[in-house]
């Protein structure tokens, strides 16, 4: 035989093993380069973030430092008051507290107050009056007092001897949180600043530049030819701080970047060439070895007596083609044998429940696998479950789901009875009939281990086909002769299951005996509930009750339930017809239809009372609202002239007023909003604002007292609501002199 399959598989695996290898040391070139750009770049991004962070808090704890103290020492109240002046011994405690915070803090260089009504100006030199060294910069502040950040770099002294510094500067008026008595004006040391940057950042390999929002360098610092900085290496990073309006630029320096990457790069290739090296050797070894196996392989096949023309075709294809057809030929022989075993089971199982028992029905279980009890000594019983392909198909099952849904049970019911001591053979008798015969050699406790085997059932069909299974168990009877009585048994348990289902059974020995009897004198009960409905009596529940508890007792048919709850749903539509067009959806069309379906589904007699009371109670409320319509805008009424009357009690809430009309808060607050089209607490504080706007215009009061006035007992709050309701705060509303919108 020729070797041209050894040659084919050498000169078309070389190209292909080249060309791969060639593109992976590519690749992993470019994978290499890019993830080391891209990790230095994140790299850079966090350190560079982490000292953003990190002089954003420290400044921000400068900032509250100095307005913690400001808000919370009493001497510096009394001072923006104009309560300590000159002469005042109060000035030496002052001073002393300032110097205590500048000192308190390494970066504060400088902290000065000023006092709008005299113009003195409070710092660590004592108490003067402007003008001062710092007056252009106090005098921009107040031009500008809603200013909230800090300034850029600029030259700073508080008196003519001082030395000009350089530092950032916030300021806030006071006292807090609106101000109209002064400002403290804050004063950062520049230089302190660029040391706590430079204990952060690292030069060695990385570089930073800080700039303020004119662009002046605040590290690093004091440098004059920022040109000369963009020599240090490519910028990788820019961070803006809202905070502070400082952009921060790093980067890392030349030279240091990819330095590493050209080793790794080296590495690689000295790692591919040594891998084509080992494939060339590998690939030739292969071969070699792989070849004289194929050729044996070829030898037996064209040896069998009925040979295939190797005519035109290599090794490989000659070994397809007889695997394709040897499979082929297996798979058609498992499939017909399988299903001919399950065709021959299920007609088998038919049989025996039926009554058709032969005298070779036993040695034809033997032969399938199934059970091979044949002596009357063994107890068995029928059990079966129903199933409807519509309402699996509503369920989302389609059909080779439901194919692998009805192979699951039967192999699980089977698996449960063994494990609790039972023997078990299922089959599916119809289409959406699953049956199961049950065999014990002990008739005690036979029911006791049956009841668990389905508990375990559905189990495991709610948790994986989110679905309960209902069983109907026949009697128990002798294994051979009685399992025909045991199947029609199990058959007629599952007319009852609304009435006998219990835990997910029906016992066929709890089925009455009696034929089905007249229904019509549940008539009088159903009459009595509906007239009770009508007539606004709670107690037709009760009346409900006393129906379903009678069907209960009488063990009614599922059949005669379903025709008592019908007829019931149909008087109350009657009746409520001429009441209202609003029961109509409820009675008529698709919702009727959807309710009666929900009725259908109810697995249980109470399952199905639940449901009968939702839409009944669900009338009823509609039903008590239309008579109550006109006590309700009464009410609505009595509410809004209250809260106009009682507006200044700071205690005034929904709870307040759910006490007072005796409802629940959260039906006041519906009934308000469905009445102004508003909620209760907007309503509220438009109220009090309109009463504030008139108190600050026409009266002196302060503010605090007006506050108070309108029912708020914290300042703080009332200048929140007083903003958010007409956009100025108490203090600038009065200043303009605007007058109330109404």
């Amino acid at each position: 035989m020729s070797r041209n399959w050894h040659r084919k598989m050498l000169l078309s695996y070389f190209p292909i093993f080249i060309l791969t290898l060639s593109i992976v040391i590519f690749l992993s070139f470019l994978v290499v380069n890019e993830i080391s750009r891209s990790e230095t770049q994140k790299a850079n991004r966090i350190s560079t973030g982490f000292i953003e962070g990190s002089l954003e808090k420290a400044m921000r704890q400068v900032e509250m430092d100095v307005l913690r103290t400001m808000e919370n020492d009493a001497l510096f109240g009394d001072f923006m008051a104009g309560r300590i002046g000159r002469s005042n011994e109060d000035v030496y405690d002052l001073v002393k507290g300032l110097k205590a915070l500048e000192s308190g803090n390494e970066l504060i260089d400088s902290i000065y107050l000023y006092r709008e009504s005299d113009q003195l100006v409070l710092s660590k030199y004592g108490l003067g009056r402007t003008p001062f060294a710092d007056r252009a910069f106090l005098a921009l502040a107040l031009d500008h007092p809603d200013y909230r950040g800090w300034s850029a770099l600029r030259s700073y002294k508080l008196i003519g001897a001082d030395k000009p510094r350089q530092v950032i500067t916030m300021y806030k008026r006071l006292p807090l949180p609106f101000g109209h008595e002064g400002m403290v004006v804050i004063n950062v040391d520049a230089y302190a600043v660029s040391r706590l940057i430079a204990d952060m950042a690292s030069g060695e390999v990385s570089f930073l530049h800080v700039q303020d929002a004119d662009g002046n360098l605040l590290f690093p610092y004091q440098v004059k030819d920022r040109g000369s900085l963009l020599q240090d290496g490519d910028v990788l990073t820019t961070l803006h701080s809202e905070r502070l309006g400082w952009t921060l630029e790093s980067g890392l320096r030349t030279g240091q970047l990819f330095a590493w990457v050209s080793v790794i790069s080296y590495v690689w290739i000295l790692i591919g060439a040594a891998a084509v090296s080992f494939a060339v050797w590998y690939i030739l070894y292969v071969t070699r070895k792989n070849y004289r196996p194929i050729q044996v392989m070829m030898s037996r096949i064209q040896a069998l007596p009925r040979g295939m023309d190797s005519t035109g075709r290599d090794e490989l294809a000659l070994i397809d083609h007889a695997l394709e057809r040897l499979i082929e030929q297996s798979t058609d022989y498992e499939r017909s044998n399988h299903e001919n075993l399950l065709v021959r089971r299920r007609q088998l199982f038919i049989d025996i429940i039926e009554g058709d028992v032969q005298a070779d029905t036993w040695m034809r279980c033997v032969e399938l696998g199934t059970l091979v009890h044949s002596s009357e000594t063994v107890h068995a019983a029928v059990v079966i479950s129903e199933f409807s392909p519509q309402e699996l198909a509503g369920k989302g099952y389609s059909a080779e789901e439901q194919q692998t849904m009805r192979l699951a049970l039967m192999n699980l019911l089977q698996e449960l009875a063994r494990e609790h001591g039972l023997d078990g053979w299922a089959e599916w008798v119809t289409g959406g009939r699953l049956g199961v015969i049950v065999t014990s050699t002990d008739e005690d406790g036979m029911f006791e281990r049956l009841r668990d085997a389905v508990r375990s059932a559905n189990r495991w069909t709610a948790e994986h086909f989110d679905m309960t299974m209902l069983f109907g168990v026949g009697v128990i009877v002798r294994f051979a002769s009685g399992l025909a009585e045991s199947y029609r048994s199990a058959v007629a348990a599952m007319h009852y299951r609304l009435a006998l289902g219990e835990e997910e059974m029906v016992l066929a020995t709890r089925v009455p005996a009696q034929p089905e009897r007249d229904v019509y004198y549940f008539f009088p009960m159903m009459t009595g509930a509906v007239k009770m409905f009508r007539a606004a009596n709670p107690a037709w529940r009760d009346q409900v009750m006393q129906l379903f508890k009678r069907m209960e007792r009488d063990l009614l048919a599922d059949q005669e339930i379903h025709m008592l709850i019908h007829w019931l749903i149909q008087m109350l539509g009657k009746e409520l017809a001429g009441v209202s067009e609003q029961f109509n959806p409820y009675f008529q069309g698709a919702g009727k239809e959807a309710w009666s379906e929900r009725i259908r589904q109810a697995g249980q007699l109470w399952d199905m009372h639940t449901l009968l009371l939702e839409l009944m109670n669900e009338n009823y409320r509609v039903f008590v609202s239309i008579n109550e319509n006109k006590s309700y805008r009464a009410m609505v009424s009595e509410m809004k002239a209250y809260i106009e009357e009682n507006f200044t009690n700071p205690d005034l809430s929904l709870t307040l007023l759910s006490e007072r009309f005796q409802v629940s808060a959260k039906y006041a607050s519906q009934l308000f909003k469905e009445e102004f089209e508003t909620k209760f607490v907007d309503f509220l504080a438009d109220l009090r604002v309109l009463h504030a706007k008139k108190l600050l215009v026409q009266s002196d009061a302060a503010i605090a007292g007006i506050a108070v006035q309108v029912g708020y007992t914290n300042v703080i709050t009332f200048g929140r609501v007083f903003k958010r309701v007409t956009g100025h705060t108490p203090g600038d509303f009065r200043r303009a002199g605007l007058l109330p919108d109404r």
